[in-house]
Parts: C-alpha cells; structure tokens; sequence
C-alpha cells in the first residue's frame, strides 16, 4: 500500500483481482511465525482451534516467476516503533529473510536487526541477550523471528511477536463460516465478558436478547413478539452466523489490540452490520486496544452501502499479465 492505512481497511475487486491474494498473503506470513510458537504450547494451542490453511505458492502467470522465491513482507507499528519483516519461501522451506526497525515513512532511516539466508542468519544492531545458541541450528521452514522468541528473552521481540499472536483469521473457505462451533478461545472470549458481547450483539441485531455456550455451541436468544426462542447458531441466518462468529475477534481487538483479516465479510455480513463494526474501530472509545480490521468485498456496492470512507477503500486490480496491485480508490461512485 502507498499509505498508512488507518483502523479499518476494506479492498474491494472483483473475483480474480487479487483481493483475497492479498489478505491471504498477509496471513500467510504471520501464520508462519505463529504457529511454530503456538506448537511449543499445547494449551494456547487447544483454545485457539484450527488455524487456517494458507499454502504459499509462486506466481502462476510468469515462466521466470515459478521458479524464484515467493516473497512475502509487511510493515507494522508496535509500542510507537516500525518495523518492516520481509520472508522469502521457496520450495517448502525460509530462502531469506530480514526484519528492520525504524523511522516512519518511506525516507524514513532503517536499522537491520537480523537477515538469514537460508540457514545462516546475521544479527545486526541486537543488544547482547539477543544471540542465536551455539547448540541450535535454524529450522529450515520455521522464521528466525519465532526462534528468537523461542530461544531468548528479549522485551523488544516479545513485543513484535505478541503482535503476529494477537492477529485473527476469518477466511472464506476456512470453515469460519461454515462452523457453527467455537473454539476454546472464541468460547472465552463471550464467556470473559458476557456484557461486552451482549452490548456488542444487540448492536448487531436488536433482535438478539442473549447469547450463551452450550456444549461447545452458541444458543442465541431471539425474541419474536412477546416470546423468546433459543436457536442453534446453525439454525440462525448466515448473516447472523458470520456476524456472531466474529463478535470473539471483534471484542479481543478493541480490547487489546490486534488485526483481525476478514476476507469475504462484503458478501457474508449485510451492510448495516458491516457500518456499525467499522464504526466500532474508528472511535477511540470503543477501541481502547488500538485494533485494526483489513477486510474484503467482492462487490463495491456494498461498501457504498455500508458508508465506508474514501480513506478506508483499496482497490484490487489486475494487470495484462495478471499481476495484482492494490490502490487508493479514487473515490468515484462513494459518497
């Protein structure tokens, strides 16, 4: 992107534009560095449930392109610092990879904290707790960045790394609308803080009274005319469902910080629903955490329909030769 963006993010496009590509490339990437340390702890493990799936393969369209490294990078803001991580992946295993801290802007000056090469790693300006153990060799298909964090005790590391955990998925085609369970992790957050998530839910659908965790489900209480009835989540809307299911993502953002990629939410929420949850991370009173939500739409009508800004919209598009950029949109057809 040519701009910071802010707390929220939509892209739109059309199907084979890029849109998912690009969120599912970022996840890609912070699923890398994730779940190697969510294996070393079976209990965070259990409560967070299946991860998604995301393979990294090259560019398709291009002879040249399908036999270099896939290459993969982000820059994020953490404690008021910016740091760019960059990864290259090549048949199956890390080709390169670099982090660097610095100053905000594209001039801004930059410090190199480690670059690897495949399994040779140099560390830059790190301060001296900060060391690779002499009786430890670099995991071919595991992120130095996860190693770090794994094999030291450094604050500045742990800081970044908290920010690739605190990260949350709903991927289209990833059973997170498919589901009608919640982990263990989705099931604490409601749990934690039943008023958050009534206020939250009744936000969404006035119509909505409670919701609950029976068996490892949700039971939503619905009331219609003077009666009230307890559904299923599978029994409720596909609208309803993919809201609720993302109601646990929602609260740990505001709350504590955090991205939350939503791909496909344009097609699987109504717009309303999608207004009030982008209006929830734009007031600071609401997200005290400082969360962000990069989501996706495949249909620009119904950004427009949910009163999207001209600053929050990308637009994904696609070249002759098929590669996918994402640009400002221009703000025809938005109001």
């Amino acid at each position: 992107m040519s701009e910071v963006p802010g707390a929220v993010v939509a892209v739109c496009g059309p199907s084979g534009a890029g849109t998912s590509a690009a969120l599912e490339a970022l996840s890609a990437l912070i699923l890398l560095v994730v779940k190697p340390l969510l294996a070393l702890d079976g209990e965070e493990l259990r409560r967070r449930g299946s991860l998604p799936v995301l393979p990294i393969r090259p560019f398709a369209f291009d002879e040249q392109s399908k036999h270099q490294p896939t290459e993969l990078g982000l820059v994020l803001r953490c404690e008021g610092i910016e740091y760019r991580y960059e990864l290259a992946w090549s048949d199956g295993s890390i080709a390169r990879e670099a982090l660097f801290r610095g100053e905000s802007g594209a001039a801004g000056r930059q410090t190199l904290l480690f670059e690897r090469r495949g399994n040779e790693a140099l560390l830059g300006n790190m301060p001296a707790d900060l060391r690779i153990p002499e009786d430890r060799v670099l995991p071919r298909r595991i992120p130095l960045l996860a190693c770090l964090a794994a094999w030291c005790d450094n604050a500045e590391i742990d800081a970044l790394v908290h920010w690739f955990m605190s990260c949350r998925f709903n991927h289209v085609g990833v059973c997170f609308y498919h589901s009608c369970g919640l982990s263990p992790c989705e099931q604490d957050e409601l749990l934690g803080s039943p008023k958050e998530a009534q206020r939250l839910v009744s936000y969404l659908d006035a119509g909505i009274e409670g919701v609950c965790i029976a068996n490892g489900n949700v039971v939503v209480r619905r009331r219609v005319g003077a009666s009230v009835h307890e559904l299923s989540l599978e029994e409720e809307s596909s609208g309803v469902r993919a809201a609720l299911r993302l109601v646990p993502s929602v609260l740990a953002s505001l709350r504590a910080g955090g991205l939350v990629v939503a791909d496909g939410l344009g097609e699987r929420l109504p717009p309303e629903h999608m207004k009030r949850i982008a209006a929830l991370f734009r007031d600071p009173r609401c997200n005290v955490g400082g969360g962000q939500l990069l989501l996706s739409a495949r249909d620009e009508r119904h950004l427009y329909e949910a009163a999207f800004r001209r600053e929050e919209l990308w637009r994904a598009e696609k070249d002759s030769v098929g590669v996918s950029a994402l640009r400002h949109w221009d703000g025809a057809g938005c109001e």
